[in-house]
């Protein structure tokens, strides 16, 4: 199964950096909350190769979360939620 979503580390006052692939948005998310906290400014992302989404996160003072917009919204809209593990 080909790479699906992509996860990478955004640092602070830096260039994003790409990490590591996964097949589903259940291993991007377990590869994600195995990744070491992010420092203070910084965060990791998980992107939805074919639909250009970002659809996970992790900041350090947040949980690892969805990103959730709807059709109508012209600008994603951050949500912090509790992944399903």
């Amino acid at each position: 199964m080909d790479p699906r979503y992509d996860l990478f580390e955004l640092p602070p006052d830096s260039f994003p950096r790409w990490i590591s692939s996964a097949a589903d948005l259940k291993e991007a998310k377990r590869q994600l909350q195995a990744l070491p906290d992010p420092e203070v400014g910084g965060e990791y992302l998980v992107r939805d190769f074919y639909s250009g989404s970002v659809v996970a996160y992790r900041a350090p003072h947040l949980p690892v979360g969805m990103v959730v917009a709807t059709s109508s919204d012209s600008k994603h809209q951050a949500r912090p939620q509790v992944p399903n593990a």
